[in-house]
């Protein structure tokens, strides 16, 4: 059951204020990420409401952003993965980064005329001890080179996917989204019968 604060309110509201308006009409929920991906906490509504929905729910994830943090972006991805109900992105501007991790959870997509997608690897900053430092670097290159053949198997070749693990930004325009989504799905299909 989905919370009443993110039931479609019956008066005048600041909901398009929050960091991610979610509205839900019947079995339909629209969830608005159209801002950088920030803190985790921000999108703890939108992952209960993910989560929270039926098999017979469908929702509208609609996507425009430049990307932002991992963490959160792998906590929306596992919210989208755990979600019975059925979770179409529709993707418009610029989605970049973790917006297109998001988007790679989802089971379909819809691409605006105009899109600009963009898939490249981490920037970070660390701090801390030279051994500390070591240390986390090494964990992080293992878990971004696993994170990043995860999430875009069948979508990037393994010549793309290894560039871009090396630091290539790959651009893409919503006819090349739209024919690489199709090669993905038949890839998780065939995976899926394997």
């Amino acid at each position: 059951m989905i919370p009443m604060s993110i039931q479609l309110p019956k008066e005048v509201t600041r909901v398009w204020e929050l960091p991610v308006p979610i509205l839900k009409e019947g079995n339909l929920i629209r969830a608005y990420l159209t801002d950088g991906i920030s803190a985790p906490f921000d999108y703890n509504e939108l992952c209960y409401a993910l989560e929270s929905a039926t098999i017979d729910d469908t929702v509208r994830l609609y996507i425009n952003t430049p990307g932002g943090d991992l963490d959160a972006a792998n906590m929306i991805v596992d919210a989208i993965s755990n979600s019975p109900a059925t979770i179409i992105a529709h993707l418009s501007g610029t989605v970049a980064s973790a917006g297109t991790m998001i988007t790679m959870a989802c089971d379909d997509i819809v691409v605006a005329a105009n899109t600009d997608f963009m898939i490249h690897t981490y920037s970070s900053m660390m701090g801390g001890k030279g051994q500390e430092l070591e240390a986390r670097q090494s964990h992080v290159n293992k878990a971004i080179k696993q994170l990043m053949t995860d999430y875009y198997a069948g979508f990037l070749t393994s010549r793309e996917l290894t560039k871009v693990i090396n630091g290539t930004d790959m651009w893409f325009d919503r006819n090349e989204v739209l024919r690489r989504w199709e090669l993905r799905k038949a890839h998780l299909q065939e995976a899926a019968n394997a």
